[in-house]
């Protein structure tokens, strides 16, 4: 983890470098749902992916499928970054499949400031775990078969902004585990693999990807 720890400062390092050029990228970046890995300004999660990816003896990609089949993700750690308030069932289902295929899903919310009872008390039936509200960078583990879900309210922690104003990099680094693979998940954003043009733009690197 501390090896993690140290990429992830890295990262915030080269991220204060690299503003220009994420404003550069902006128009195009923001097509992207907030926290997708493929988003290189402040709302994306771009640095936090291409930071890991320098991390020698990892193994860091994205999934770009809706359901992944038996044993394409295996032992590995997977993000679901913005997460919306509301618990999607769909999603709930993905994240326990792969954690009971012997992964470590981080789940990562993007919860309002106010008013958000409601989405913690459907997340606690689901998952029968309170939600840590304690801190700014709290967070649960469920343990489910032979992995485990991590739950991470404040989703923000992983975003571009949030590594460069306010970095935690052992607290992220706890979050991931030791996994040496990590995996960043963008089906859930609706980027899933396809014939669209959108499917040809990544096969090809378009539009920066």
């Amino acid at each position: 983890m501390k090896a993690v720890a140290a990429v992830l400062v890295l990262g915030a390092i080269l991220f204060g470098g690299l503003l220009v050029v994420f404003d550069r990228q902006m128009s195009s970046g923001s097509v992207y749902p907030v926290a997708s890995s493929l988003r290189p300004d402040p709302d994306g999660a771009r640095v936090l992916y291409e930071s890991l990816s320098r991390l020698p003896g990892l193994r860091v990609r994205r999934n770009f499928l809706p359901e992944v089949p038996e044993g394409a993700i295996e032992g590995a750690t997977v993000l679901f970054l913005g997460l919306a308030p509301h618990l999607d069932g769909r999603q709930a289902i993905a994240i326990d499949r792969l954690a009971r295929r012997g992964n470590r899903v981080v789940a990562a919310f993007v919860l309002p400031r106010e008013g958000r009872t409601q989405e913690e008390h459907a997340i606690h039936r689901h998952w029968k775990l309170p939600f840590p509200l304690e801190s700014e960078t709290g967070f649960a583990v469920a343990e489910m078969g032979a992995g485990a879900v991590v739950l991470v309210p404040n989703g923000e922690i992983f975003l571009n902004g949030s590594l460069a104003s306010d970095l935690r990099a052992d607290r992220i680094a706890e979050m991931l585990g030791d996994s040496g693979e990590i995996v960043f998940d963008e089906a859930h954003f609706g980027l899933a693999e396809s014939g669209s043009i959108m499917g040809l733009a990544r096969r090809y690197r378009l539009h920066g990807l």
